[in-house]
């Protein structure tokens, strides 16, 4: 965190999943650039409430679920429409619920995520700064929507190193 400005912290409440998401929630707001930095703040701040209290399977879902729809809500993106891709974890939502074990279930989501950041290749951009620019220009995937798969991919490699 020193890289970023932060030296009075000694590091990240990775023990504190509340604090935790309000912490990445500053991180983003203060230091990621453009409407990204302040939809993934707002994506953390609308999930950490549900962290608060109570870290159970229910509390996570609920908390993804509270996330999510912050951003629908402020970004004004619906499913399909070529931006920042969160609907991997929504579409997961059931999965979620059911007794898997956390990494599986991190797992389930980087699985879709990749697949839904792949997809937006061939969407018609709806929202987001690619709206702005010809169709036939846009044959790559999403930046938005491969950001949440590789910080999906880092949550996986993570709870595999705490794992074993």
């Amino acid at each position: 965190l020193e890289s970023i400005g932060e030296k009075d912290d000694p590091g990240l409440p990775i023990n504190c999943p509340y604090r935790l998401a309000l912490k990445l929630s500053n991180i983003a707001e203060n230091h990621m650039g453009g409407s990204t930095g302040a939809l993934y703040s707002m994506f953390l701040t609308s999930g950490a409430a549900s962290l608060k209290q109570d870290i159970s399977r229910v509390s996570w879902c609920r908390a993804l679920e509270q996330g999510i729809n912050a951003i629908k809500k402020y970004g004004g993106a619906e499913e399909g429409d070529r931006t920042m891709e969160f609907r991997c974890i929504s579409s997961h939502q059931r999965k979620l619920r059911q007794i898997y074990t956390p990494l599986l279930n991190i797992f389930f989501v980087l699985q879709t995520a990749t697949e839904k950041a792949q997809a937006t290749s061939s969407m018609k951009a709806q929202a987001g700064r690619a709206s702005y620019v010809r169709s036939d220009r846009l044959t790559q995937p999403d930046p938005g929507a491969t950001a949440v798969s590789i910080w999906i991919k880092a949550l996986v490699e993570t709870f595999k190193i705490y794992s074993s």
